[in-house]
């Protein structure tokens, strides 16, 4: 069997597919522009959903007749933006990446018995996104062997607070905020 990427569990290679999409798509995948901009060109001529296809058949042969299909799996999205804006990750519409991963035969099908979806976003220095293909039952040997290495372990180094600290950190924030405008206003 030919497969693009392995990791161990008990001296087993376990194969999992990994996917990058380079051109900023956030914009596309917003879910208030998404249904418009569907049919939208990107900067390179192509629709979203023929550069997603030519992407993904760009990072590994499927037509090669011996490749790993996974009946059930979890897709993990790791969503990397440039700028310093909060995003909610559900304001996104993932669903044309979903449906061209599921077009090349990996999975059966993309319904809730053949696959779970976990998302993760992450600051960077440029906006794009990150697509991994885990087996279903071995997703948590996944997430322990490499989740810290693909995702920035100090956006949060404590990652467990009672909501009090939540709660004074963020007044806190709120008096530093208040005082940096009363700071530059020029109306009192």
């Amino acid at each position: 069997m030919n497969f693009q990427n392995s990791f161990k569990v008990n001296g087993q290679d376990i194969p999992y597919y990994h996917f990058l999409y380079e051109n900023n798509l956030h914009v596309l995948l917003r879910r208030k522009n998404y249904w418009k901009a569907r049919q939208a060109t990107l900067e390179n001529g192509m629709s979203l959903l023929e550069y997603l296809a030519k992407e993904t058949n760009k990072q590994f042969n499927f037509n090669n007749v011996n490749f790993p299909v996974f009946e059930r799996a979890v897709m993990m999205i790791i969503h990397y933006f440039s700028d310093n804006r909060t995003h909610d990750l559900d304001n996104f519409i993932y669903k044309p990446i979903v449906d061209t991963i599921r077009k090349t035969r990996v999975i059966p099908d993309d319904n809730y018995k053949n696959l779970s979806l976990f998302y993760v976003g992450q600051p960077d220095f440029k906006d794009w996104l990150e697509v991994y293909l885990v087996p279903f039952s071995y997703f948590t040997e996944f997430a322990n062997q490499h989740f810290y290495e693909l995702t920035d372990t100090f956006i949060s180094k404590k990652q467990i607070r009672s909501i009090q600290e939540v709660e004074e950190e963020l007044q806190k924030k709120k008096e530093i905020d208040y005082a940096k405008l009363m700071k530059g206003s020029d109306f009192f």
